[in-house]
């Protein structure tokens, strides 16, 4: 899988989201937001940067792993920056505060099919903001309606 992203690119919808500085929360761990230049991310489900040593605590890159899957350090196996089923999202309240203080929720590309992406849109409805979802061909409609929310916000 690593691979594969590796070789992926952002596409138009990562690209306009980094080009209107629009904070993100995303639960992908492809890391396209960082590739399209996003600087206020948070990747709530972690991505596939780093592994790490949960016995001594050090960090390395992903590729690491291609030599072995064991720390070099002291010959535990490494764990992935991703969040699994079941285990606890270390940045959720990260994510909560920043829906708190915005006065949109974009939710792009979601199927809603974990609770993660529900549990926002029901945050963001609990301190009255507004949710805008765009699941069908976000690619060409978030560039639109963000060039558009540009425009109005210039006019008001």
């Amino acid at each position: 899988m690593k691979d594969i992203i590796d070789k992926v690119l952002p596409n138009p919808a990562h690209k306009a989201l980094a080009k209107f500085n629009v904070p993100v929360i995303t639960m992908n761990i492809d890391g396209l937001h960082k590739k399209a230049g996003s600087k206020d991310l948070i990747e709530i489900h972690g991505n596939l940067e780093n592994v790490y040593c949960p016995k001594c605590k050090n960090v390395y890159d992903f590729n690491v792993v291609r030599k072995s899957i064991k720390c070099p350090h002291c010959n535990l196996v490494l764990e992935t920056n991703v969040v699994l089923y079941g285990d606890q999202i270390a940045k959720y309240e990260d994510a909560i505060n920043l829906i708190r203080s915005a006065d949109e929720l974009l939710v792009i590309g979601t199927s809603f099919y974990t609770s993660t992406s529900s549990n926002m849109v029901h945050i963001a409805n609990l301190y009255g903001v507004k949710v805008t979802i765009i699941n069908k061909k976000a690619e060409e409609k978030v560039p639109i309606y963000l060039n558009e929310l540009l425009n109005r916000n210039k006019v008001n």
